[in-house]
């Protein structure tokens, strides 16, 4: 069994520690949600976490833990538009557990609008993958290589510029970020949210859960969650950057 495996839970109780500790907003996100609030109430398949957190949070977050997170206003040979909690962030090809953590955006339709276009789409692309150094899979091979063409034309997209893009007063609900802007991106939209979460208990660990989860997990899985086990990962971490493709 891996580092990374061993260590997702570890990492998610000192990140919840901290959130604590500042009193930070936080969710389950993405898998992690599905997971525990699915029947199979399970994380086993799980070789890391995610989270949402409000974007000024992980700000709080970053000035109070410089050296835990990763994200690519900071930190010179990382692109990619999501961001990670690590264990340290000076090599970030050591084999390490990591969580992501998605922001959420304030923003309105209009805004969502400028944030799908396809320069954006293809600067997204070419951050998530001109970090990787290589993979076991030929289309994310091809991607990589086509990351490093790209990128003399299109600069990988920052956090800060689609918070500049998105982030309004007068919003019309709320956009949970993804690594690669896409037109699908809009099943992260959730129209109001109260930030109330409740408390889930997990392999012995207490977690804050959106109390709104249940049609934004319908709308990011579309499927009835609870009749349905997470499912199976079709690729495996080696470090907070890279992957390889699981065969069957």
């Amino acid at each position: 069994m891996n580092k990374l495996l061993l260590n997702k839970d570890r990492i998610l109780l000192e990140f919840i520690e901290i959130c604590k500790n500042l009193n930070l907003f936080y969710s389950l996100d993405r898998l992690s949600l599905y997971g525990t609030m699915s029947k199979e109430h399970s994380w086993n398949n799980l070789d890391h976490h995610e989270i949402m957190m409000k974007y000024q949070d992980y700000e709080i977050l970053k000035n109070a833990c410089p050296n835990r997170v990763l994200d690519n206003a900071l930190h010179s040979l990382y692109h990619d538009l999501q961001i990670k909690f690590v264990d340290d962030n000076k090599n970030i090809y050591e084999n390490q557990p990591f969580l992501n953590i998605n922001l959420i955006y304030p923003t309105n339709i209009a805004n969502i609008k400028k944030y799908l276009k396809h320069c954006n789409q293809a600067r997204s692309f070419i951050g998530h993958y001109l970090t990787m150094t290589n993979s076991n899979d030929w289309k994310t091979k091809n991607n990589i290589i086509k990351s490093h063409f790209l990128s003399i034309f299109y600069k990988p997209i920052t956090y800060k510029e689609v918070a500049n893009l998105l982030i309004k007063n007068d919003h019309q609900g709320f956009l949970i970020s993804s690594p690669i802007i896409k037109k699908d991106s809009l099943k992260y939209w959730l129209p109001n949210i109260k930030f109330e979460t409740k408390k889930v208990i997990i392999n012995n660990i207490e977690v804050d859960v959106l109390v709104e989860f249940d049609q934004y997990l319908k709308n990011v899985y579309e499927v009835e969650y609870f009749e349905h086990p997470i499912p199976q990962r079709k690729i495996e971490y080696i470090n907070p950057i890279e992957y390889k493709k699981i065969f069957s």
